[in-house]
């Protein structure tokens, strides 16, 4: 279906300009640009429209693309989180373990989640300096009040000797 344009109308027109028409009716409805009531008159016309065409699918297509891998970078500490659950969920599988033992270990995953989203703090102490490790330790004991879990939060290199009889 070509529009009533003296060259495309010539049947004695040579084939690449019937060609060029077709192809650009067919873009002009594939990524609906443009209904018809403004078209192209001369070939050279028809060929930027066409060139222009497939620039405006590209550009959409990179910025689909952006936003496609924006979302996803955004989104990665959950999915991460996501994969790791499906990997405990295998295991659990394949050495069979009870229900309940499931569930609690879900549970606790799902608990870690929640508090931290995926923010490791073994990771985020061992990156500290040895000086800020030791002050988050001291602080994470006063306000806790736990001594084991301040024991267990420390660097293995960095724990503190503490005599067995105050364990």
């Amino acid at each position: 279906m070509c529009y009533d344009v003296s060259y495309r109308s010539n049947l004695s027109a040579s084939f690449s300009t019937l060609f060029l028409a077709n192809l650009f009716a067919y873009h002009l409805r594939r990524i609906t640009t443009g209904f018809g009531d403004i078209v192209p008159l001369h070939i050279s016309e028809t060929v930027w429209c066409i060139v222009s065409m497939f620039v405006g699918v590209i550009i959409t297509a990179l910025t689909i693309a952006n936003i496609q891998s924006l979302v996803t970078s955004v989104d990665a500490p959950r999915l991460n989180y996501q994969r790791k659950m499906e990997m405990i969920k295998k295991y659990m599988r394949y050495r069979n373990l009870p229900k309940g033992l499931q569930d609690r270990v879900l549970a606790f995953y799902d608990y870690q989640w929640a508090k931290l989203e995926g923010a490791d703090e073994q990771e985020f102490l061992m990156e500290l300096p040895q000086t800020l490790q030791q002050q988050v330790t001291n602080f994470m004991c006063r306000v806790s009040g736990h001594l084991n879990h301040c024991v267990n939060a420390c660097h293995p290199k960095h724990k503190p000797h503490f005599p067995s009889s105050t364990l």
